[in-house]
């Protein structure tokens, strides 16, 4: 197998959201509610409260939402995790901000869209769950030299090559992926089918591994009629190609996946942290009071 370049380790990078003054409904306060649930990141939890107050009309359409300082009191957490929140909400057509203004709901309507955002390769791999997994046809086929140089595998490798949709809750068509997995790794993918969930973790299950690492890249194309017809999309529209790779531990390749995203069906929101910073969701200690505090140590 080809080495692929480390890129989204187990350990992670992070994505964001963000949000702001007006009349408050009734939010449950983050200081004991929404501040933490299971294993949810904390501006996942805040988003759903907002969320659920402006889809009952708590926050009626035309109106602001509170401030960031506003919503960091109520909910005791920091700004960073504030601003996640918000900008979940605005990724999903809810809000909208302009500076000096605020944050102006714009509808009560959630848009009928995928939003995927992840920290970590368990949360990429999670948010699969929200979609069914439909296949439409496998085959195996023998790599030839074009194909062994978008997988990054040898030439005349054996593959067991699948075709899906991705449906979500409504039976809109999200995704149209050919997924490429190395024969060693193929086995029944039938019980898939109807299912949820990542295929690459459904492979690495059977196999005794785990995802260890992904890659992914993108590219845009336009639908032909064959995909347009199996997405329920026009022809010529616009669409999101993404290529990626599931690395099990050792830098093998369990999968290669190619995705078509009509245009509207899906957002990828990613943000990154450079080493050695506080972690999302963190106190930030602003610089003065760092010093403050320094000068107070030094005096005593």
């Amino acid at each position: 197998m080809t080495t692929r370049p480390k890129v989204n380790r187990k350990a992670g990078s992070g994505i964001g959201a963000r949000v702001g003054a007006g009349a408050r409904p009734a939010v449950r306060s983050g200081r004991s509610g929404a501040r933490r649930e299971g294993d949810r990141p904390q501006y996942v939890v805040l988003a759903r409260e907002l969320m659920g107050a402006i889809e009952s009309r708590g926050y009626p359409v035309g109106t602001l939402l509170p401030t960031e300082k506003v919503l960091c009191r109520e909910f005791g957490m920091s700004r960073i995790t504030v601003r996640a929140a918000l900008r979940e909400l605005e990724v999903r057509g809810l809000v909208s901000r302009r500076a000096g203004v605020g944050t102006r709901v714009e509808t009560a309507l959630v848009r009928n869209r995928f939003v995927h955002t992840a920290n970590s390769v368990e949360d990429f791999l999670q948010a699969l769950v929200k979609l069914t997994f439909r296949l439409l046809r496998h085959r195996t086929v023998v790599a030839d030299a074009d194909l062994a140089a978008e997988i990054g595998c040898a030439p005349g490798l054996s593959l067991l090559v699948i075709d899906s949709l991705r449906i979500d809750a409504s039976g809109l068509p999200v995704c149209l992926s050919v997924h490429y997995i190395p024969e060693p790794y193929a086995g029944s993918v039938a019980s898939m089918d109807g299912g949820s969930g990542s295929l690459g973790s459904f492979v690495a299950r059977a196999n005794g591994t785990e995802v260890a690492e992904l890659r992914q890249v993108f590219d845009a194309r336009n639908l032909d009629a064959k995909q347009a017809k199996l997405l329920k999309a026009k022809t010529g529209e616009a669409a999101l190609v993404t290529g990626r790779w599931y690395f099990a531990p050792g830098n093998k390749l369990l999968m290669y996946s190619r995705s078509l995203f009509p245009k509207g069906r899906a957002i990828y929101d990613f943000r990154s942290r450079k080493e050695g910073l506080a972690p999302i969701g963190a106190r930030v200690v602003p610089f003065r009071e760092e010093r403050a505090a320094k000068a107070a140590g030094a005096g005593e």
